[in-house]
């Protein structure tokens, strides 16, 4: 296999070195690196053998996808916890990329300053913030929604709404109707998603309070630790407020257990008394099995499910993605070869 082969079959996923390099190690089981990949491409290293193979038999095959129509309104999912490092980046990622993947037109808000998940998603947010459109210029500066949305540079469906740090001063302002305003914003493209995912901050603030307000249903992913279970209860009181007071339709879909070692006694325990507090009262999804290989995908700017499918426990996350296409009322499908 020449190396201007390989080059142009990697483009066709869309893959930059790193997400090629990891995609190739997980597939191949290999440890090998961007740099040695770009040898590959510009001829100065012969490709291996069992590399070329595995490119021309099934490596690098398009997937037959189904395209689906979409109503007029969206499901809208905000993904919530006010506790920090719990994996919503990672759970907001993967089930926009997983829904996409399946057909389904997705936007991912990024409500979050940190910006992460539009860092995941390979976006460039000093340019965007400098071209005025990011989710903080919508919300903040009256720019049309429909102007700050982005299609990722993935062979699927999806959009993202990046954030940046101006998304702070949301936290600032006092103006009535504040808590409003992403929901109003949202009515403003009909017809245009099945989904719409929205990555909250680490704090029940103003930035969540839109989430909340937007949604249809809050997923609450956490790490299976004392801490981070002890503070379910705040955040489901703040769920409980947000229904009653903003957002009638509301619903909890449940929680998500996150970064789980099964082998772990604490962990295991962590679980026993999730299932013993909420069963019959809040759904609990399948567990996210702890692992690097989640790290390694945001490193590449990719999402799990698509560059490291076989990663230990990524089933949750397909279970999530069957289980949200379920919660539309109805779908007309069209095969789109």
């Amino acid at each position: 296999m020449p190396g201007a082969e390989m080059r142009e079959l990697r483009k066709t996923k869309n893959l930059n070195l790193s997400a090629f390099a990891v995609f190739l190690n997980q597939s191949l089981d290999r440890n090998y690196g961007k740099a040695q990949i770009s040898r590959w491409e510009n001829g100065t290293q012969s490709i291996p053998a069992n590399v070329a193979q595995f490119l021309r038999s099934n490596g690098m095959k398009t997937q037959r996808r189904t395209q689906y129509t979409v109503g007029r309104s969206p499901i809208v999912i905000a993904i919530a916890n006010q506790k920090g490092g719990v994996a919503k980046t990672t759970t907001a990622v993967n089930l926009s990329y997983g829904l996409a993947a399946r057909g389904f037109p997705t936007l991912l808000v990024d409500m979050d300053a940190q910006a992460s998940a539009s860092l995941h998603l390979n976006m460039n947010i000093a340019a965007v913030k400098k071209a005025g459109r990011t989710i903080a210029d919508a919300l903040l500066r009256k720019v049309a929604l429909a102007d700050v949305l982005h299609p990722v540079e993935w062979d699927v469906p999806l959009h993202v709404a990046p954030s940046c740090f101006d998304i702070s001063s949301l936290e600032m302002l006092m103006e009535a109707g504040r808590e409003k305003l992403l929901s109003e914003r949202l009515e403003t493209i009909p017809g245009k998603f099945a989904f719409v995912i929205i990555d909250c901050p680490p704090h029940l603030g103003n930035a969540t309070q839109n989430a909340l307000a937007a949604a249809d249903y809050v997923l609450i992913p956490t790490q299976a630790a004392v801490l981070s279970v002890d503070g379910l209860t705040q955040l489901l009181g703040s769920i409980e407020v947000a229904n009653r007071r903003l957002n009638p339709r509301l619903k909890i879909w449940g929680i998500l257990p996150t970064m789980v070692q099964p082998r772990n006694r604490q962990d295991a325990d962590t679980l026993n008394d999730l299932e013993q507090t909420y069963a019959g009262r809040i759904r609990l999804f399948p567990y996210v099995v702890r692992s690097t290989n989640y790290e390694q995908a945001a490193a590449a700017a990719r999402a799990t499910l698509e560059v490291l499918p076989k990663t230990i426990g990524i089933e949750a996350y397909n279970l999530l993605c069957e289980e949200a296409i379920n919660l539309l009322p109805a779908v007309k499908e069209v095969v789109n070869g």
